[in-house]
């Protein structure tokens, strides 16, 4: 049964736009309903909350140590916000892409002038004081932060795509492969650098982290590693201590060994409404989004679960110990709202 929808206020942002479409949830089973926003959001179980509505578009999302860190890119703003969906700081300024946290503070991709199609990386600590601006020359879709450095995945403005890096407190921007097509994903560990290679197919690769010296002769493909294909494009990776997940177009949830190997399909669906960020893991379980719900899999297949549904274009999935967040993108009537779900 479906549980009541909370909204929690957020000093920085306007909390008062088609609040009926919240409103409306309270009590619902989960089926769409009318009103001032269309369908109604609600969980099957749990409880739902929105942290942050009334964001123009939310571009990105993270979370660490208890926070919630948003880029709304046409609002060319940075939030973070608690549990409780207090404003702890808001950055505004050139438009955020994507932004990812841990210890060593808050990183964000953002458009530079606007036209040439590569981002700055700004980086604040994670109270949000001594904003930075480390490069005008790092072109990231996405970006994963590891034990040295910033990792991006090539531009989606440039053909040529590719992995590049530089260290968390700035420097060179190094670039590790020359992979050609275009990339949306990418996750890192200890040991390695992972990422999906679209270009009107799919290809997961890596590289070790021992391996992306600036000094390297960096051939195409560098030295990277081939570990599954796919015939449809990705929209979204993860990674836990054993495996890289993806979702593709098609709505499939799939995962391969860290070493590469055969791809093992978890799940079908529906497709994500963003080319990005559908999907998360935890290591017990896989969550990902469709054009209306968010579901989850045992890692290890079996029965999906539908956790949420009556959303709007939900996309950029993120989890902590007890959560499940995302950002609903709404529409012109409702605009973009940061959802989290509690339990996962």
């Amino acid at each position: 049964m479906g549980l009541a929808l909370t909204i929690i206020g957020c000093g920085g942002v306007d909390f008062t736009p088609d609040i009926d479409r919240a409103a409306a949830s309270s009590g619902s089973s989960g089926a769409s309903g009318s009103g001032g926003g269309g369908p109604v959001p609600a969980a099957v179980r749990g409880e739902l909350t929105a942290l942050i509505t009334a964001l123009k578009h939310p571009a990105s999302l993270a979370t660490y140590g208890g926070k919630v860190y948003v880029a709304d890119s046409e609002g060319a703003s940075v939030y973070a916000v608690d549990e409780h969906g207090e404003e702890l700081f808001r950055v505004d300024g050139p438009r955020p892409q994507t932004i990812a946290a841990n210890s060593s503070g808050v990183y964000w991709g953002a458009f530079g002038d606007g036209t040439s199609g590569e981002l700055q990386l700004n980086r604040a600590n994670l109270d949000g004081s001594d904003v930075t601006t480390l490069t005008d020359g790092f072109v990231p879709s996405a970006i994963a932060l590891g034990p040295d450095g910033v990792y991006g995945t090539g531009s989606k403005f440039s053909a040529a795509g590719g992995m590049v890096m530089m260290g968390l407190a700035g420097g060179p921007v190094v670039t590790l492969t020359r992979d050609s097509g275009l990339s949306y994903g990418v996750a890192v560990d200890a040991d390695n650098l992972y990422w999906m290679e679209s270009s009107f197919s799919l290809s997961i690769r890596s590289v070790a982290l021992a391996a992306t010296s600036p000094s390297d002769a960096l051939p195409p493909k560098g030295n990277s590693k081939l570990l599954a294909t796919d015939s449809d494009d990705g929209r979204g990776l993860a990674i836990d201590a054993h495996n890289v997940y993806w979702v593709n177009d098609r709505g499939d949830v799939k995962k391969v060994p860290l070493d590469g190997g055969e791809p093992t399909l978890l799940a079908s669906g529906t497709r994500c409404a963003s080319d990005r960020g559908c999907i998360a893991v935890d290591g017990t379980n896989v969550y990902w989004a469709t054009k209306d719900s968010i579901l989850k899999v045992s890692v290890d297949g079996g029965t999906p679960e539908v956790l949420a549904r009556g959303l709007i274009a939900p996309r950029h999935l993120a989890l902590d110990d007890s959560s499940v967040y995302w950002a609903d993108s709404g529409s012109s009537t409702t605009r973009g709202v940061i959802f989290r779900l509690t339990p996962k």
